[in-house]
């Protein structure tokens, strides 16, 4: 599944200009233009760097727009700032400047809606003060070129393109992109910053790649320094991984280099898992818009008892929808789908699966096929069926909330659900005789 590479002179700004034109939108294009002659007025060279000139030259589209400076990075995005504060075409321009790591961005928004960030980094030098540590940073005075783009993660992410030189590519880059290599830039890489190794597997799924014999050899090495991060770094990883478009594959190179336990010993994967993936893959367009990470980390904690599920969110520091939908999936496999079956009333089909989500409820439609029917009706036909009265009629006819208030309206509910009561006038008369026996 090896990507396929467009020929084109890289050594060309024009053709790269070209290529940048025929790839990106209108609106990242100018803004491209903007900052790149900007950049060369005021003798601040900005050249786009990492994922997006990968993906350039890979012919894919990546709406990334990376520079680094090679100069310090704050008058030109000031200046960036004041041009495009002055263009019609822009509703919308905030900037925001870290002092201390030389960066900038930039968020701009157009007129036709389209909003887009510009990241200004400030060459740097990087050191790591102990394994796994986050960098301690150095631009004072600007490293050059090649010097940052040696601290980056493969080689094909040190890539560079500069509007006046076309492509630099000091550490071989190109030819891995060609030869379909995963190269780090120097041995330490994998224990300097664990994030790469799963950052490694996640590109490797993506273009088809694979590690370098060398590049291997210090993965296997560095496995268990992923294992070792703050469940902050190890879940956003993970959760990039089950974002891609086909986080199967992601997940096997995960599981090939043991490192799916380092993210979080109860995760695993075999053949079933495989198997669930592939069914939501083919069925994710079901499931209403969750985030697809979501639908993928559910699934992944199906296979877990809803105790594990539970402890995997919260050790990984999953929040929201990511944190509340993935035990719950595991709930119903578990424990309430071997209760689902054709004999139920439609209260009973209530009682089992009110308290789920609807999107827990789809997923598991997918991830259990035999179910799916008994789920859909109960999506589909129960829960759209709603009793027209409620409490303000038992209000009406003396009766005050209570526990018998809650249990009059659940028999309502229920009698609604099953067909029993089928207009307001039949509904009134069930509720007047219960209130009537309970007041006499």
């Amino acid at each position: 599944m090896q990507a396929k590479f467009p020929p084109f002179d890289v050594k060309s700004p024009q053709a790269i200009r070209e290529q940048l034109e025929k790839l990106l939108p209108v609106s990242h294009f100018f803004v491209y233009e903007q900052v790149t002659k900007l950049g060369q007025e005021m003798d601040i060279p900005a050249l786009l760097v990492g994922g997006i000139v990968r993906d350039l030259l890979l012919g894919r589209q990546n709406l990334d727009l990376d520079f680094v400076t090679l100069s310090f990075s704050h008058p030109l995005a000031e200046q960036l700032l004041e041009y495009f504060e002055e263009q019609p075409g822009l509703t919308e321009i905030k900037l925001l400047k870290h002092d201390a790591f030389g960066t900038a961005r930039l968020d701009v928004a157009f007129l036709d809606g389209t909003k887009l960030h510009i990241d200004l980094a400030t060459a740097r030098y990087e050191h790591y003060s102990q394994p796994g540590a986050l960098p301690t940073v150095d631009i004072d005075p600007p490293s050059t070129l090649e010097e940052d783009l040696k601290r980056r993660d493969f080689t094909i992410n040190a890539l560079a393109l500069s509007p006046t030189e076309g492509l630099v590519d000091p550490y071989g880059g190109l030819e891995d992109l060609r030869e379909g290599w995963l190269r780090i830039l120097h041995p330490r890489s994998f224990i300097d910053d664990p994030t790469r190794l799963v950052r490694g597997c996640r590109f490797a799924a993506r273009f088809g790649y694979k590690f370098d014999p060398d590049t291997e050899k210090h993965l296997r090495e560095a496995v268990s320094g992923l294992g070792k991060l703050t469940a902050e770094r190890r879940r956003n990883e993970l959760t990039l991984i089950l974002a891609e478009v086909a986080p199967d594959r992601g997940m096997q190179i995960l599981n090939k280099y043991d490192l799916l336990s380092q993210i979080h010993p109860l995760l695993k994967w075999d053949s079933e898992v495989e198997q669930d993936f592939l069914r939501i893959k083919q069925g994710e367009h079901k499931v209403r818009p969750y985030e697809r990470f979501v639908i993928y980390l559910a699934t992944l904690c199906a296979h877990l008892l809803p105790v594990q599920a539970e402890k995997v969110v919260t050790e990984l520091r999953y929040s929201h929808e990511a944190a509340k939908i993935p035990p719950q999936v595991s709930r119903l496999k578990h424990e309430v789908l071997p209760k689902l079956n054709t004999q139920l009333a439609n209260s009973q089909l209530y009682a089992l699966l009110h308290e789920f989500d609807p999107e827990a409820l789809e997923i598991a439609a997918i991830l259990a096929p035999d179910k799916a029917p008994l789920l859909r009706h109960y999506l589909d036909k129960v829960t759209p069926l709603k009793p027209q009265l409620g409490g303000d009629y038992l209000k009406e006819l003396g009766l005050k909330p209570g526990k018998q208030f809650k249990r009059i309206l659940d028999q309502l509910r229920d009698s609604v659900l099953d067909g029993k009561l089928v207009s307001r006038e039949a509904e009134a008369a069930f509720l007047q005789k219960l209130a009537k026996d309970i007041l006499d």
